[in-house]
């Protein structure tokens, strides 16, 4: 309707297309009357908006309608391509032994090992096992399952269910709803695979559109002296820097890392770390 109404509304467009302003004008409808009309989906990604706008554009200067083209409808293209449909998309920030605890539920819950098998492993072990369960096509748990379990009372801890319901959140989320997956106080490669597997089992593979950012944050004196080690078992894990596409976001903490160890030692760790990463 907006289309339709912008093509029509001023006679120096009398000579444009008609049939172009109408098919414009059907491409918009999917948004103009998505409201209360059986079968109008709203839009979710945004290359269902800007393909119709981009169009729009292209037909303008193409029959001599520069002027249209380079005016609002330019400044909505840019809008559409800044922000997206979103605005502005959330990141997720969680501890890095939930994630711990709920990998560890949902083994116990499949069967897979006892209550507390996975966070008695080593981190050698931890990194083996997810990064086998990572390059394996088959999920730990049934489809529903993970549902079940969040809203079951397997898992005690409230705050753990809630690791598994964000996960199944970001999956379920519209393209570009979420940033970063931050990871607070990560001290090894296999917290950023555990965050991975999480993702996974709730439905947001490698090919996810919403947290393609996995970020560890190393915040203590120890992790950030043993960042770059950290590192180096993460990029050598079966599959990982394929599925990240050889490229990785870290995170240092100032504040932790200063409490931990005093302003001048954290300081010099952050940047020894900084540099050896």
């Amino acid at each position: 309707a907006w289309a339709d109404n912008e093509l029509s509304s001023d006679n120096a467009l009398k000579d444009f297309p008609k049939e172009s302003r109408n098919s414009l004008a059907s491409r918009f409808g999917r948004v103009a009357k998505a409201d209360g009309v059986k079968g109008k989906a709203p839009l979710f990604d945004e290359s269902e908006l800007l393909e119709p706008l981009q169009a729009m554009h292209a037909s303008l200067c193409a029959t001599g309608f520069e002027d249209w083209a380079e005016g609002r409808l330019v400044d909505t293209i840019r809008r559409v391509g800044a922000f997206g449909l979103q605005l502005a998309p959330l990141d997720v920030r969680q501890e890095s032994t939930r994630h711990a605890n709920a990998i560890d539920a949902l083994r116990a819950y499949a069967g897979v090992g006892e209550a507390g098998s996975y966070i008695a492993m080593s981190d050698d072990e931890k990194v083996a096992y997810l990064s086998q369960e990572l390059s394996t096509n088959r999920p730990l748990l049934r489809r529903g399952q993970l549902e079940e379990l969040v809203k079951g009372d397997f898992i005690p801890d409230a705050v753990d269910r809630d690791v598994l319901a964000t996960a199944l959140v970001v999956a379920e989320a519209p393209p570009n709803s979420f940033g970063a997956y931050v990871i607070s106080q990560a001290t090894s490669a296999a917290d950023v695979l555990a965050v991975e597997l999480l993702l996974a089992e709730a439905g947001a593979g490698a090919d996810r559109p919403n947290c393609k950012r996995i970020v560890p944050l190393f915040e203590t004196l120890d992790d950030l002296t043993n960042g770059p080690s950290s590192l180096e078992k993460l990029f050598a894990s079966q599959g990982y820097l394929e599925r990240v596409q050889h490229k990785q976001e870290i995170m240092v903490g100032y504040s932790d890392s200063a409490k931990d160890a005093g302003r001048l030692a954290a300081w010099w760790a952050q940047y020894e770390g900084q540099e050896k990463m």
